[in-house]
């Protein structure tokens, strides 16, 4: 699959790699591709240029730039039909006549056909989903078959579960899932290291 990622952090990072080890062909799209932080990500499967030739390059697009930089940099990107997959988060709460970060993404990127996964996952546990020999769950949610498929493939490919929990108005709830999982990593000091797993009997 060609795969386009816009930014070049923790998870923009990550995936890149991980999934360039899978097969992928990846572009990774940043501001300024000669930064030290993007060319980290450069390597075998992995190539760099700006956020317009990575959206241009995808049949995939994965948004991994923080919330405010990706609202600004959508609007002038060509999304319409494409696949995105928004791994955003509203830390600080939903923009201002948005009820989720993902609806903002969506509004952003008008056309695109939008997926939201891999937001409430650390960037630690896409690199290795695997705690104890178990392997840790992702939620995706969205209303477009096809970008949620290909979310969930993608899903698949990294080692982690993934978890259907529907329409796109699941979205704020994967979203604050992510905030409580700062909560405990920071506030109450658990620190980077844990995951949660769900147990069914």
């Amino acid at each position: 699959m060609q795969i386009g990622i816009l930014g070049a952090g923790n998870i923009g990072g990550t995936l890149a790699r991980r999934l360039a080890e899978h097969g992928h062909s990846i572009f990774v799209g940043v501001r300024d591709p000669a930064s030290p932080k993007a060319q980290a990500v450069a390597g075998a499967g992995v190539r760099l240029g700006s956020l317009a030739e990575a959206a241009a390059f995808g049949e995939v697009v994965i948004v991994a730039l923080p919330l405010d930089a990706a609202l600004a940099a959508l609007p002038a990107l060509d999304l319409a039909g494409k696949i995105l997959i928004d791994t955003t988060n509203a830390f600080g709460g939903a923009p201002a006549g948005f009820g989720s970060a993902a609806a903002a993404v969506a509004h952003a990127a008008g056309g695109a056909r939008i997926a939201k996964a891999f937001n409430a996952t650390p960037w630690e546990v896409l690199a290795d989903p695997i705690y104890g020999g178990v392997a840790v769950e992702t939620f995706i949610c969205g209303d477009d078959p096809p970008a949620k498929q290909a979310a969930i493939q993608l899903a698949h490919d990294l080692g982690v579960v993934p978890v259907d929990v529907g329409g796109i108005a699941s979205a704020p709830l994967t979203e604050n899932f992510a905030r409580f999982w700062g909560l405990l990593a920071y506030q109450a000091g658990y620190g980077r290291g844990f995951a949660f797993k769900m147990l069914t009997r």
